[in-house]
């Protein structure tokens, strides 16, 4: 089991950060970016070192089972090394991003309305909106966020930018394998603090389960 921490996002929302206490990424610089963004993202939260490296985060009300929580960490683990293999630091923020602080975390949003035109109803779920200093009229507002175009071909940002066929000792593959496990797959960013951007990319797993990963980039 995952050691876990609750976070208050909002005066109704709170989300659980999953941490894996046994991880043997621990201290890697991977790690690290995923503790960075989870620490930004929840308002400048931050976890405690015997809990682990964070691999995902989800609303409180949620049940996750053993199978959800394999394939966030899986997920969350896929991106840093893919991110790590071609030297930025998100994945989703891609090689557009300044700076490579921060790394990409997975999340769980269970069922529900969470597919392409729900953007809002992704940011009030996982509450980023008000730990980021969003109103309620910010996040009902569209133009709080702006899509990001995904490759045809694999499934990625277009913000990643590498070929399909570049040597990155097969990390990259690894996590194309892992989103074609997802369908209506769709991303998003909204701007955070200062100069710092949140993309978020999102898919349904299965039937009903959806799922997504974010990560932070940098752009003055």
């Amino acid at each position: 089991m995952p050691s876990s921490v609750v976070v208050i996002t909002g005066n109704t929302s709170s989300v659980r950060i999953l941490c894996d206490a046994k991880s043997p990424y621990a201290d890697t610089a991977e790690a690290a970016a995923t503790r960075k963004s989870i620490s930004t993202l929840l308002g400048h939260f931050e976890p405690g070192s015997d809990a682990g490296p964070p691999f995902a985060f989800a609303p409180t009300k949620l049940d996750i089972s053993p199978e959800i929580e394999g394939f966030l960490k899986q997920f969350t683990v896929a991106a840093g090394a893919a991110a790590a293999s071609v030297f930025c630091g998100s994945i989703l923020a891609g090689h557009t991003s300044e700076a490579d602080d921060y790394g990409d975390l997975a999340f769980y949003l269970g069922p529900g309305d969470y597919g392409p035109g729900h953007e809002q109803d992704v940011l009030r779920a996982l509450g980023i909106g008000y730990s980021q200093g969003l109103t309620s009229s910010d996040i009902a507002s569209r133009k709080a966020t702006q899509p990001v175009e995904l490759s045809s071909t694999d499934g990625l940002p277009t913000t990643f930018n590498i070929a399909a066929d570049a040597s990155s000792g097969g990390t990259v593959k690894r996590l194309r394998d892992i989103l074609k496990q997802l369908s209506d797959r769709y991303a998003f960013c909204v701007s955070g603090p200062g100069v710092l951007v949140i993309y978020f990319l999102v898919g349904r797993l299965g039937a009903s389960e959806w799922i997504g990963l974010t990560g932070i980039g940098v752009h003055s």
